[in-house]
């Protein structure tokens, strides 16, 4: 008799293209992170939110959380990138139920993440993606603009 290929038949090709395929499809539904919103500044660091709708199906393992960029002002080059999986990005419970019905009782989670290493009296903007397996979204509009503070200079006598 004629031996088939393997446990099922199925070829690791197959699997790939499926996979790849899957990703494909799960990047056309990322959504587009809305502008972030600015939570807290300080002299070398800062606090960005945003509200996410990404709801990982169950049993679904595929690496999945956010890429943050930042700029000088409004430039478009970033001078910072930070990549955080969605189990390191802060949580924060959302209060009321006027955004669920907004958004059609879909899920809203709301996000934060503090971002360090920034210079002290400096503009910033920032902006956000969502990326899932292999698959980045479009980065969100830029926040607005924000100054870090001063290193407080040293009192004179």
């Amino acid at each position: 008799g004629k031996r088939g290929k393997g446990r099922g038949g199925r070829s690791q090709k197959d699997w790939q293209a499926e996979t790849k395929w899957k990703w494909k499809i799960n990047s056309l539904t990322l959504p587009t992170i809305k502008m972030p919103t600015i939570e807290a500044v300080g002299r070398r660091n800062a606090t960005i939110g945003w509200l996410s709708m990404f709801q990982a199906k169950p049993g679904d393992s595929t690496e999945y959380g956010y890429n943050i960029t930042w700029h000088h002002g409004h430039e478009a080059e970033a001078c910072g990138y930070l990549t955080i999986p969605h189990d390191k990005v802060t949580a924060n419970e959302l209060s009321g139920t006027s955004l669920d019905l907004a958004y059609d009782n879909i899920h809203v989670h709301d996000l934060s993440h503090a971002i360090t290493g920034l210079e002290p009296e400096v503009d910033y903007t920032f902006k956000v993606g969502m990326y899932y397996g292999e698959v980045t979204a479009p980065l969100s509009k830029s926040s607005r603009i924000i100054t870090t503070e001063a290193l407080s200079t040293p009192a004179r006598l």
